[in-house]
């Protein structure tokens, strides 16, 4: 990617220059969720590896490293975070963090092939994985009353030998883990394991739970994972179900999420808007369903401009559901989860140029075409062929130009070496509550910038991008929409 997503990955990577994420503060982060933190800044960084070239990507590398090296300090003897675990005190805390540590592992495998990760793997597998499948059947499934906070607490309070979180059901995010785990190693009993944790889990009535959101989009993320490596439909079917849920229950109506169903009197929270788009790029790419491409652009666009902030990290929002209307900053910074989660989700963005199909309305180059693409500020619609060729691009609705539009897909051609200049227009759309042009989200404010649109006698302007704001001004920014 060469436009907005470039410049939010490199503004995301300057927050993660921050000695907070390396060694040896990013092993000091841990509190109640062992490896947690250290499982996400190895998993944003490994990730963000994979957006960039040249120097910026040997100190990306330099920085993985320099963790990597330290993990045995902190490691116990199984080679997780934590404590080894007790079958009869068994902390849903604990399996999550050692999820992204555990993700964060494999991935660094993918691109180094270092003997190291695959070694901490197996021994993983060997002590921690296999053993505790069993124990998923015992999961409490009964609403749990408490008061969370944004980053979560352990209650207190076992039952079935499980220690329990205000996180409802984040005990299954470790599931993203296991298939990790499955897809380099290809042990059939972790396949076993998989399909025993994906049975437990269609126990859980997770709207009705008021199951924390970001760990049932982590859980449709790994089943989905796992259908795309085993290609039985009942798991497709199962993430489809999942997702339908979370748009009708989970979602706001700008495209965020709510932190636990049915509490809307939460706020969001910017790890499960990006599982939420990421998981809208593979169920569009495996269906076709034009739903999931939407999704996909209105989750990035409204979502992840709403929640960066000008450090390059990630914060939370105000609930936008209902009646209630009133779009500001909940939280300035969720600098201990979010803004690492960041890392996938702009690696997700920046591979969005697959099988000649740009799934993002976003600049974009390689060695045959160079695309210049800005809808909403500067009006830019440019394709560059360096030889002939063709490119389905993604375009919002309301987009008009001289090409036929087809499932939100203009398809631009040349026989030869030539530049296309799109001429195009953006129409206002109405979508329930919302006022949109194409997908950028309409808003009343106080002080608007940039384009302003008159509708029905009030004044809209784009939804703000927060990445813009200091802390303090941005505290203070209220938008009607």
């Amino acid at each position: 990617m060469q436009g907005e997503i470039l410049k939010r990955a490199k503004l995301n990577l300057s927050r993660l220059r921050d000695p907070l994420y390396s060694y040896p503060n990013v092993f000091e982060q841990t509190s109640d969720w062992p490896g947690d933190f250290p499982g996400r800044a190895l998993l944003s960084l490994t990730s963000l590896y994979g957006v960039f070239e040249g120097n910026e990507q040997e100190e990306i590398k330099e920085h993985i490293l320099s963790i990597i090296s330290h993990l045995d300090e902190y490691l116990n003897e199984d080679r997780y975070f934590g404590q080894i675990i007790n079958d009869k005190e068994i902390s849903e805390q604990q399996l999550s963090g050692n999820s992204w540590y555990i993700r964060g592992l494999c991935r660094y495998y993918e691109i180094s092939k270092d003997e190291k990760a695959i070694n901490y793997l197996r021994t993983i597998n060997e002590k921690l994985l296999i053993p505790l499948t069993k124990h998923y059947k015992d999961y409490p499934l009964k609403e749990r009353i408490f008061v969370g906070g944004v980053s979560g607490h352990i209650l207190n309070k076992i039952e079935n030998n499980w220690l329990l979180s205000s996180d409802v059901s984040c005990a299954f995010i470790l599931l993203d883990g296991y298939v990790s785990c499955y897809e380099i190693l290809k042990d059939e009993r972790l396949k076993h394991s998989i399909e025993f944790i994906i049975e437990q889990y269609q126990r859980v009535d997770f709207v009705s739970l008021k199951c924390q959101t970001h760990a049932t989009m982590t859980c449709a993320r790994a089943i989905l994972r796992f259908y795309q490596l085993t290609k039985e439909e009942k798991y497709l079917d199962l993430v489809k179900k999942m997702f339908a849920l979370y748009v009708e229950y989970g979602m706001t109506d700008d495209y965020q999420n709510i932190n636990w169903f049915q509490k809307e009197d939460s706020w969001t929270e910017p790890c499960c808007i990006v599982d939420s788009f990421i998981l809208c790029k593979y169920l569009y790419l495996i269906t076709k369903e034009v739903q999931y491409l939407k999704l996909y652009n209105r989750i990035y666009l409204n979502g992840l401009r709403t929640f960066q902030r000008i450090n390059g990290g990630a914060g939370c929002s105000s609930i936008v559901k209902g009646e209630q209307r009133i779009l500001k900053a909940s939280l300035y910074e969720a600098y201990f989860c979010c803004s690492m989660r960041m890392g996938e989700g702009l690696f997700e963005l920046s591979k969005s140029f697959i099988d000649s199909q740009l799934l993002v309305a976003d600049s974009y180059r390689n060695e045959d075409i160079d695309i210049e693409i800005d809808l909403y500020d500067k009006k830019v619609f440019k394709v560059h062929f360096l030889k002939p060729g063709s490119v389905s691009i993604y375009v919002p609705d309301g987009f008009t130009s001289n090409y036929l539009v087809k499932n939100n897909m203009i398809t631009i051609s040349s026989n030869e070496e030539k530049t296309i200049n799109i001429d195009f227009e953006l129409n206002i759309n109405e979508d329930y509550h919302l006022y949109l042009c194409g997908d950028l989200i309409l808003s009343q404010k106080d002080k608007h910038v940039g384009h302003i649109f008159d509708i029905k006698g009030q004044h809209y302007s784009y939804l703000n991008d927060s990445s813009l704001y200091e802390e303090d001004t941005l505290k203070d920014i209220k938008q009607v929409l």
